[in-house]
């Protein structure tokens, strides 16, 4: 993965308080700066923070749709992820990746054929206009911003460390499947999917066939993304970081939502920009902040 982009110190400088914000109670949005004020977390999940039980009481209408242990993950991002997967563009998008990380052009590498591999794509819902982020970075107005629209977005790919017995089963289970349906000479990856704020994942396999490995060379030759003639992104360059912003940017402009990726930005969401914001290395936060340092959208004017 690239390292952060020169525009991300023009964007740091317009987001980024000089010191790291403060935490927020997510029922009154009092900080934990002000005189008498101490957060605690949610006992059950550990993600918003309140001031007092009255706070905790009142949030809770919201709160309790997303509040669960982190073997159960809330139902709402298992559709998300569903929905994710499920999608065309999503499939090219992760094979090229795919392509790109373990060098699949390459017609002597058998990795995914004789050799198991696997990957994680990390997931966050962040808000669809770039001024609601702003307003809960900063903690401005936060709380009369009760439903803020918000999208699902891919905030990190990268290959996994390892490999678990049931990921292997799956593996070999699934490269048998492929080896029987024609897909005997293409590399075939588990992938784990990751919606980070709820520790939810859903684990599924992925055949990287002739035709994806043919359209990211003639990407590469190019020097720009084109999926189909229609879907041109002549200023992405075909780089992992460039084909993971091409979906991003996608599901920005689907506006009617006919991805069914958009939904409400909640609280554990709130937590991850805020947590972002606040430089605390979450693996969740840390991811966001990933997205905002390689995305061209977030720079801003020197």
């Amino acid at each position: 993965m690239s390292q952060p982009a020169d525009f991300f110190a023009s964007f740091l400088r317009d987001f980024l308080p000089s010191a790291p914000a403060p935490y927020v109670c997510l029922g009154c949005m009092r900080t934990e700066l002000e005189p008498g004020v101490k957060l605690r977390q949610c006992a059950k999940c550990g993600r918003p923070r309140y001031c007092s039980k009255e706070c905790q009481t009142k949030d809770w209408p919201e709160h309790k749709l997303d509040c669960s242990r982190a073997d159960s993950g809330p139902k709402i991002s298992q559709r998300l992820i569903q929905n994710l997967t499920s999608s065309p563009l999503f499939k090219i998008i992760i094979q090229a990746c795919l392509t790109l990380e373990f060098n699949l052009l390459n017609d002597e590498n058998t990795i995914g054929v004789d050799t198991p591999i696997s990957a994680i794509v990390d997931l966050a819902v962040e808000p669809a206009e770039i001024g609601d982020l702003e307003r809960i970075w900063h903690n401005h107005n936060v709380g009369r911003m009760r439903k803020i629209h918000g999208m699902l977005q891919i905030t990190r790919f990268a290959p996994a460390q390892g490999m678990t017995a049931p990921a292997l089963a799956l593996w070999k289970k699934e490269r048998l499947r492929a080896d029987l349906t024609g897909y005997d000479g293409d590399p075939l990856v588990v992938l784990h999917v990751i919606y980070t704020a709820s520790n939810q994942m859903a684990t599924t396999t992925m055949v990287v066939p002739q035709p994806t490995r043919e359209m990211v060379k003639s990407c590469i030759d190019s020097g720009n993304i084109s999926i189909v003639p229609e879907v041109v992104f002549s200023t992405l360059k075909p780089t992992i970081d460039g084909f993971i912003e091409c979906m991003n940017l996608d599901i920005r402009d689907d506006t009617e939502n006919k991805l069914r990726l958009r939904t409400r930005v909640r609280s554990q969401d709130i937590q991850v920009i805020s947590d972002t914001a606040s430089r605390v290395e979450t693996n969740a936060a840390v991811a966001f902040s990933c997205k905002l340092a390689r995305e061209a959208i977030y720079q801003r004017p020197s």
